[in-house]
């Protein structure tokens, strides 16, 4: 696919949208020890930054269909990179928390209205392969703002924070070089709100949806939050030794989401759901066994092969669910649930940490995603008829 400033500036857009988490999980544990915050607590600059998708990204969804996507776009890049930036200067953890909070709303639609712009510029085989690629290019930044956000970290906690000014310096790209996709707009209020109800209640978008809410939970509370904490607690390891971790995980999921057309046309969706979850559960299962750093390569490449199976098809199904006129608040509603498992996540594996140990999260994790695959595989099958 030639890369052109329309798929370029989508590119921008979806690396703002992940640099907001991927540039802070290494520095956790020592934001946690310069602010004198618990291992409990820090968990909340995750939660305080997905929050505001939960209930936003609908209506970022909503707006864009009905004023444009540029409209929407560069005002929530603008306030995400300004916010991002200036929590550099956060005296103390409930500073910091408030401007995690704003920078969070302006990021509430990024990821996904990159997406959705995709599904707009694109159809068939060339829309699989754009969402592949963009989702390579989306891990790529999550393999290199973690080692970046790490060595920062390194100089003071709250350095890694100035990653987040690239939002700033997309909004201006997308200001001036960005095109507004054309398409129609549903007739009425009334009727772009009765055709939306209707497609979300079709089988396939609930699966979709409950499915997306699973995987992050998993990978937030287990993978971002719990085993971060236990390179730090258990290893010792500083920031930006976690970052290496963190950047081989997502240089994996890249490059298997990389592939995503070549994989979608020879499994079907309910093989590629199934094979994900049990190889993030084998590797959620080896995490705790294991007590040689050099050894735990293993179950984050397993772990990062899993899930870079499953995130393209997320993706791409979410612009599938409905017409051009819909995509947007279709898709984010969507990207809700993947904000409720990011948000959710730390807070419940936290709970567990609180009553028990970083070890049992694995386990716990480890049972829910073979759940998941195993039950899911039947489910999966009207998921499959009701978007394929």
């Amino acid at each position: 696919m030639p890369l052109n400033r329309k798929i370029s500036i989508i590119f921008g857009i979806s690396l703002c949208g992940i640099v907001g988490n991927s540039a802070i999980i290494p520095a956790l544990p020592k934001i946690a020890h310069e602010l004198n915050v618990s291992l409990l607590s820090i968990g909340l600059l995750i939660t305080a930054f997905t929050l505001p998708g939960i209930f936003l990204a609908p209506v970022i969804g909503v707006l864009s269909d009905n004023f444009g996507r540029k409209q929407v776009i560069i005002p929530c890049l603008f306030l995400f990179g300004t916010a991002g930036g200036l929590s550099f200067f956060a005296a103390n953890f409930t500073q910091l928390l408030i401007l995690r909070f704003i920078t969070g709303i302006g990021g509430s639609g990024l990821t996904i209205l990159a997406v959705i712009l995709i599904g707009d510029f694109y159809d068939g085989n060339a829309r699989v392969k754009a969402m592949g690629i963009n989702t390579s290019v989306i891990n790529v930044g999550m393999g290199s703002f973690p080692l970046v956000g790490g060595a920062l970290a390194l100089i003071g906690a709250t350095y890694p924070f100035l990653l987040l000014l690239l939002g700033v310096v997309v909004g201006f790209l997308a200001l001036f070089l960005l095109e507004n996709p054309e398409g129609s707009q549903a007739s009425s209020t009334f009727e772009y709100f009765h055709k939306s109800i209707e497609y979300l209640k079709k089988p396939g978008s609930i699966i979709l949806f409950l499915t997306a809410i699973i995987a992050f939970i998993v990978i937030y509370g287990a993978i971002h939050y719990a085993l971060t904490l236990l390179f730090a607690v258990k290893f010792g390891l500083n920031s930006f030794q976690i970052g290496i971790f963190s950047s081989l995980l997502s240089f994996t999921i890249a490059a298997t989401s990389s592939q995503a057309d070549k994989i979608e046309s020879r499994l079907s969706p309910r093989a590629v759901l199934t094979l994900a979850f049990c190889f993030e559960g084998i590797s959620l299962v080896m995490i705790p066994i294991i007590h040689r750093i050099i050894l735990m390569i293993i179950p984050v490449v397993i772990f990062g092969f899993g899930f870079g199976l499953a995130l393209p098809l997320f993706l791409t199904s979410a612009t599938r669910l409905g017409p051009m006129e819909l995509r947007g608040v279709l898709s984010s509603l969507i990207y809700s649930g993947i904000r409720i498992g990011q948000t959710t996540g730390p807070i419940l594996m936290g709970l567990v940490v609180l009553y028990s140990s970083l070890e049992i999260i694995f386990l716990w994790s480890a049972i829910i995603s073979f759940s998941v695959s195993f039950i899911g595989f039947f489910a999966w099958k009207i998921f499959e008829t009701g978007l394929y």
